[in-house]
């Protein structure tokens, strides 16, 4: 859920009807030509959208439709239709594809390299040779992608390239590879993305290769510069449409950190410049992360969407 100005809206995913459901499969037509090719693209993207709606909230219903939060970042899948082979960022996990700009994309088809589309035109490849390239990351100018990268046998360990996505050229991050290494996030406030470092924990630690504990850096995508980081990340790692819930504190968002093992969340105050979490509240028997809350400072409320569920907890 997001409030925005004075109106509190819920993402809402209905469950299909066994009409619905039998009706996606119906798309039979056998016209290869562009127009058709082009009409039956939309008509797979409405399937795909039509559980889903944001809707204003209030008197404790989903009411009126509404539009989605100007925070949450979504592609517009209409304007990217499949290759001459049928392949769509349908297909494609949704951690594999990053938003450069209203009319671009990027890919990482790890085994298949990295793909770059156009608004309106058919992906096309812009990485040399066979590798594997795997969660991107994109700057907020659309400029660069930070990227893991490996031998395409998966024999060899992970190394972080910077892509221009201007020039078409590659530049290999200067530190040394590991069994995981990947881009965690795009840290806004800083402008530059969080790498992560670790050893494969699943191998005796004498043929891993990486440090024993995991490293954190943050890296400076247009220059290439790193600067190992120490503190807090659980927060960085959830993934999701948005960036965390600012508080009313500069470099300070809301964040919500899950202890699985003792059924429990912590919520509290996520500073993204020293990395350091301040706790303030603990959910006993629920585990859920900081995209599925909203902070209402103001009213000192927190609302979770849980199982389905829209839960209200008051907050110190």
């Amino acid at each position: 859920m997001w409030r925005q100005g004075d109106e509190t809206r819920v993402l809402i995913q209905s469950e299909l009807t066994e009409e619905e459901i039998a009706k996606q499969g119906e798309d039979a037509d056998e016209d290869d030509s562009e127009a058709a090719l082009i009409d039956r693209w939309r008509r797979q993207v409405a399937s795909h959208n039509a559980p889903f709606s944001w809707r204003v909230y209030s008197n404790n219903k989903a009411g009126a439709l509404t539009s989605q939060p100007d925070i949450y970042s979504t592609i517009d899948l209409n304007k990217f239709p499949p290759d001459d082979e049928n392949n769509s960022i349908l297909d494609d996990d949704d951690e594999q594809v990053q938003r450069l700009t209203d009319n671009a994309i990027i890919i990482a088809r790890t085994y298949d390299g990295l793909w770059k589309q156009l608004a309106g035109t058919k992906p096309v490849k812009v990485s040399d040779g066979e590798f594997y390239y795997s969660q991107p990351i994109a700057t907020a100018d659309g400029k660069w992608v930070v990227v893991s990268k490996e031998d395409v046998s998966l024999s060899k360990p992970t190394y972080i390239v910077r892509f221009n996505v201007r020039t078409g050229r590659e530049f290999r991050v200067n530190l040394e590879p590991a069994d995981e290494f990947t881009p965690s996030a795009f840290v806004v406030t800083q402008n530059k993305v969080l790498l992560r470092r670790a050893k494969n924990q699943h191998v005796p630690a004498k043929q891993g290769i990486g440090p024993d504990r995991p490293e954190h850096y943050l890296l400076d995508p247009a220059t290439g510069e790193t600067r190992l980081v120490t503190g807090e990340f659980t927060p960085l790692y959830q993934k999701g449409k948005r960036f965390l819930q600012p508080t009313d504190q500069p470099n300070e968002f809301w964040a919500a950190i899950p202890d699985e093992n003792k059924k429990q969340t912590q919520v509290g105050r996520y500073n993204v410049k020293d990395f350091t979490f301040k706790s303030l509240l603990t959910v006993p028997h629920i585990s859920f992360q900081s995209l599925s809350m909203w902070v209402d400072e103001r009213q000192k409320k927190l609302y979770v969407v849980y199982e389905g569920q829209l839960l209200r907890l008051p907050l110190p």
